[in-house]
């Protein structure tokens, strides 16, 4: 595998790699996958749903990632 800067290559073979895990985990356990993560971009690839974690509760975000960004960028406006 050739890396390109930054290894930008090898996080697009690991994103690929796990979108086709979690479709077959989904598919064959008909259950979900929880993924973690800071990167926008791969929720976006690859995120149906967002659930927010913080103050002792998990909530799901209706209206996905953007939804989510507007809410802390109101919580910070707030502050």
């Amino acid at each position: 595998m050739i890396l390109l800067q930054d290894g930008v290559l090898l996080l697009l073979v690991l994103v690929a790699v796990l979108v086709v895990v979690s479709s077959i985990c989904v598919l064959l356990l008909q259950g979900g996958v929880v993924i973690v993560s800071h990167d926008e971009r791969l929720i976006r690839l690859i995120c149906r749903e967002v659930w927010v974690c913080g103050d002792l509760k998990v909530h799901r975000v209706e209206g996905g990632i953007d939804e989510y960004k507007k809410l802390v960028q109101q919580e910070l406006a707030a502050s």
